[in-house]
């Protein structure tokens, strides 16, 4: 008898005993079914009523028991139940269970990758509800929590993002505006510093990341500091006439001529 031969009867008994464990659990998945919709339901009509705390207290318990009787982790619990909540358009809903699900990854994963999921969905949850300066704050949470988890370049797309975002804020204050120029100063200084540690001086991530903070800086309003970055940056880069390197030519002969 040939193996193939062999091995088909084998994959048979096993297909069979997998289908009866199936059709035997059929009954507690049902009931484990009418259990999470029932919870959620009750947790949706809690946030309607305004007792948002209770219902991420619902929601929690909920991820962390099917956790456990599923030996899965407790995200992986909470991303269905953001799906649920997604699929039956119950945006408020979704919203407290993501708010829930960033503070218990935050609290079970050293690695933060998990709580920085959770993060960019709820700034995504926030721009469909056009709720655009909370998106922007919450960006700003996504931009820290990337430059830890990822660095470079993911940090850098982040920030174009928050600044994308914040272009749409109606009637931002003036401060707060200018608080978070600042706050992007402060995060390309640390991606330049970061470069500078692993490339030397004329590689093209340095002098790119020169480019960005001097752009970042005259946005700022700091001039002086800006043409210095601007100059060291565009030394470096000097064959690599991107879009970013052109701007910031003529930004840095407007710097000088004044």
């Amino acid at each position: 008898m040939s193996d193939s031969e062999k091995a088909e009867p084998e994959y048979a008994r096993r297909l069979a005993d997998s289908i009866e464990r199936f059709d035997r659990d059929a009954p507690r998945r049902d009931e484990d079914d009418r259990l999470f919709k029932s919870t959620l339901d009750q947790a949706a009509l809690l946030v309607d009523e305004g007792q948002t705390e209770k219902a991420a207290e619902s929601v929690t318990r909920l991820a962390r028991e099917r956790a456990e009787t599923n030996n899965t982790d407790v995200c992986e619990e909470f991303f269905f139940v953001v799906r649920h909540f997604n699929l039956g358009d119950q945006r408020p809903a979704a919203e407290v269970a993501l708010r829930a699900a960033y503070d218990v990854a935050r609290e079970r994963h050293a690695s933060l990758g998990p709580a920085l999921d959770f993060a960019e969905r709820l700034t995504n949850h926030l721009l469909g509800n056009k709720r655009w300066g909370e998106a922007a704050s919450q960006q700003e949470l996504v931009v820290e929590l990337t430059e830890v988890v990822y660095g470079e370049p993911a940090v850098s797309r982040q920030l174009r993002w928050l600044e994308q975002i914040s272009s749409h804020v109606p009637d931002l204050d003036p401060s707060l505006a200018q608080q978070r120029r600042l706050f992007m100063v402060s995060v390309l200084r640390r991606s330049l510093a970061a470069y500078q540690r692993t490339f030397p001086e004329d590689h093209l991530l340095v002098g790119d990341a020169h480019v960005r903070l001097g752009l970042a800086l005259a946005n700022a309003g700091d001039s002086s500091e800006a043409a210095q970055e601007l100059a060291h940056g565009l030394e470096i880069c000097a064959d690599t006439p991107t879009d970013e390197v052109i701007a910031a030519r003529r930004l840095l002969a407007d710097l000088r001529s004044h």
